[in-house]
């Protein structure tokens, strides 16, 4: 009965967690999405979003930011129960969220702008033309993961590093600032060393083309960093809103 009752537990936390991660999520995209999506769009060569395209695909985004975070967090906390810790469990979190959920959600979202259609349609004709294939195995795949891996290990090691060291540097000021400066300062770090990878998946995603073949095109253009500042800020929140929720309100 024990036993049970501990695992009733364990499963109704896990659940906690998803629900929360699922609402900051939400939130994460109403407050970000415009900012993540021009830099998707840069780092593509397609331009600055419309008004009207500014939240095209922000609800396959939400739909694959919880599950995403989830993912990491959920192979990160495994991680530890086999001694792997710290930074080498967030990194590898990341490079499996990347491959199984992140690459085929934002393939669809590229094809979509790349389209100027709606993302629903558009998929379903993707699919027809290449198959669940097409869908789950995408351009940019590793690329993807390979952003992923610094991004998750800000979102899940340095952030709370850096936000401990400003709480302990600065003690009288109020728990929320360190939690804001530590967010940015991450995504500072983040953001310059993942983007290049998001360039390249954004590249793929949008023109079919194989991983050597858009890094030839891009480093051709010096686009590697093309889009960064939008999409740094956008990391600002998410590294904000999703950890402080799951810390504070998944018990």
């Amino acid at each position: 009965a024990t036993v049970s009752v501990l695992y009733w537990m364990d499963d109704a936390w896990y659940r906690g967690r998803w629900f929360v991660a699922g609402c900051a999520a939400g939130c994460d995209i109403l407050l970000n999405y415009p900012l993540w999506i021009a830099g998707k769009r840069l780092g593509a060569g397609m331009g600055l979003p419309s008004l009207g395209e500014m939240y095209k695909g922000g609800g396959a985004l939400w739909c694959s930011v919880g599950p995403t975070t989830m993912v990491e967090d959920t192979v990160t906390e495994g991680l530890k129960d086999v001694g792997v810790q710290g930074a080498m469990g967030a990194c590898i979190s990341g490079a499996v969220a990347g491959c199984i959920v992140t690459s085929q959600v934002e393939n669809c979202i590229t094809k979509a702008h790349v389209a100027k259609r709606k993302l629903i349609p558009n998929t379903v004709d993707l699919y027809k033309k290449r198959g669940a294939g097409g869908l789950l195995l995408p351009y940019g795949m590793a690329a993807t993961a390979s952003r992923e891996i610094p991004f998750a290990c800000s979102l899940f090691f340095l952030r709370n590093r850096i936000r401990d060291y400003y709480s302990a540097a600065f003690p009288s000021v109020h728990s929320f600032f360190p939690e804001v400066f530590s967010s940015f300062t991450t995504a500072c770090v983040c953001g310059p060393l993942s983007h290049p990878f998001s360039v390249l998946a954004s590249h793929q995603q949008a023109n079919d083309t194989s991983l050597t073949s858009s890094f030839a095109t891009i480093k051709s253009e010096r686009a590697f960093f093309r889009g960064l500042v939008p999409r740094t800020l956008s990391i600002t929140g998410t590294l904000f809103l999703i950890p402080f929720a799951l810390e504070n309100f998944s018990s």
